[in-house]
């Protein structure tokens, strides 16, 4: 699916955009890739209902997402207790 498949239509958006990491990772993946998927991923978030806020996770993430994102972080893991074998918690780690 490419980005404009998911572009808002009037003032509600057509489909409901993905919320999981898979998707937020591929998005960025993206961006880092290609001009052009830059310039369509900030045209839908320019575009977006002001209800619905951008958080963007990751490293390198351009600039122009910086500006229009509602909410940018950088994560990195310094401890986690998946390392102690602790497993993944629903809510938590996915």
């Amino acid at each position: 699916m490419s980005v404009a498949e998911i572009a808002p239509r009037g003032d509600e958006f057509e489909r409901t955009p993905p919320h999981d990491v898979a998707a937020e990772q591929c998005v960025l993946g993206g961006m880092l890739l290609s001009k052009d998927a830059i310039s369509d991923v900030i045209e839908v978030i320019r575009n977006r209902p002001r209800s619905v806020n951008v958080i963007a996770t990751g490293r390198d993430a351009p600039q122009e997402l910086i500006d229009v994102a509602d909410t940018v972080t950088e994560m990195r893991k310094q401890k986690h207790a998946f390392d102690q074998g602790v497993p993944a918690i629903r809510g938590v780690d996915f």
